[in-house]
């Protein structure tokens, strides 16, 4: 889908073909006469052209990816986040992003503290309720002459 003569293709939402230089430039091809190698991923996301109705912002990354490796990690599971490709294509954008459109990283960071924050909250309110009700059964036992 990228304009153009591409050396990259994605042929599904899964799957992207890279095509071969045809004067012989890569060492180690695949086979003789196989000019092209494709690549399944989890997923795979257009940020290059907004006009796309496959475009994916930011926000669209985060909802897919960042929110399942918040949800892994909150569980305990290790989690991994991998940009690889070419110089200039978007790793530290889509990782880091900008001030006004933060990428992954600082999005999971941000709901990670938001998660720990309301996880303290109820941990202190269910504290201050079992207070509460020792409180109130002493009071019902000194009211009914118990110690």
């Amino acid at each position: 889908e990228h304009p153009g003569d591409s050396p990259v293709r994605c042929l599904t939402e899964r799957c992207v073909q890279v095509l071969l230089p045809s004067d012989g430039s890569v060492e180690g091809q695949i086979e003789p006469g196989i000019r092209h190698k494709d690549y399944f991923f989890d997923h795979i996301f257009n940020s290059v052209d907004r006009s796309n109705d496959k475009y994916a912002g930011q926000r669209e990354v985060y909802q897919t990816m960042g929110r399942m490796m918040l949800k892994s990690a909150w569980r305990g599971f290790n989690t991994c986040l991998l940009a690889y490709g070419q110089t200039g294509s978007g790793k530290s954008h889509s990782v880091v992003g900008t001030d006004t459109d933060p990428g992954l990283l600082p999005r999971i960071a941000t709901k990670l503290f938001e998660i720990v924050a309301e996880h303290d909250r109820r941990q202190q309110l269910a504290q201050k309720n079992r207070g509460d009700i020792r409180g109130v059964a002493r009071r019902k036992s000194l009211a009914h002459g118990l110690r």
